[in-house]
């Protein structure tokens, strides 16, 4: 058969994909919300290395971070043993980070630090982004909540990964906080209990 005669995708088509794959992550992020709340999902906190896991995220994320030309910048020590779960914390990275790579323009930095606090380790992620105002700082970990801002109705997102993130760190026992300022950039904090 001649290749112009088999059936070409409609853009409709790849639009309904698109949202069929937009709704399962959010049923996916709202059952593990889910899971979260009843006690129902499996944890297992032990020691491990929080700086490998942040410069594994920064690996996984390069494609994304390279496409927008942003400069990533670890401000990390060699390595800092916490207790975490480590792939419920990955994911931590993982949403905080995309959220940075989406709000950050083109040329942008993103910065990833991590220091020791008394008994605790204390991660900054900072972005140059279009950041936020104090209102939305705090209902940014509210389920299905979005900034009203003009660039923020152009990016895609459900609302649910910043309040899985602070569940994530609920279970945990730690604290999570953001602190912005319109037009200068976010930055995210997490606590992680140090190993001593």
């Amino acid at each position: 058969r001649d290749l112009h005669s088999f059936p070409t995708r409609r853009s409709s088509d790849l639009t309904i994909d698109k949202n069929v794959d937009k709704l399962v992550s959010m049923v996916n992020i709202l059952l593990d919300i889910s899971r979260i709340e009843s006690g129902r999902m499996e944890v297992q906190i032990v020691p491990s290395d929080l700086i490998k896991l942040a410069k594994d995220v920064g690996e996984f994320l390069m494609p994304q971070i390279n496409a927008k030309g942003i400069k990533l910048i670890q401000e990390l020590p060699n390595t800092v043993y916490a207790y975490f779960d480590k792939n419920l914390i990955e994911r931590v990275f993982i949403n905080i980070i995309n959220n940075a790579i989406k709000f950050t323009p083109n040329g942008g930095i993103i910065t990833i630090k991590c220091a020791a606090k008394d008994d605790r380790a204390l991660i900054a992620i900072k972005d140059s982004g279009c950041g936020m105002t104090q209102e939305d700082c705090g209902k940014i970990f509210q389920e299905f909540y979005r900034s009203h801002n003009a660039l923020n109705q152009k990016i895609e997102g459900s609302g649910l990964g910043l309040s899985l993130v602070k569940r994530i760190i609920q279970i945990h026992k730690e604290k999570i906080w953001v602190e912005s300022e319109l037009n200068k950039g976010t930055t995210f904090y997490f606590s992680l209990k140090l190993v001593q």
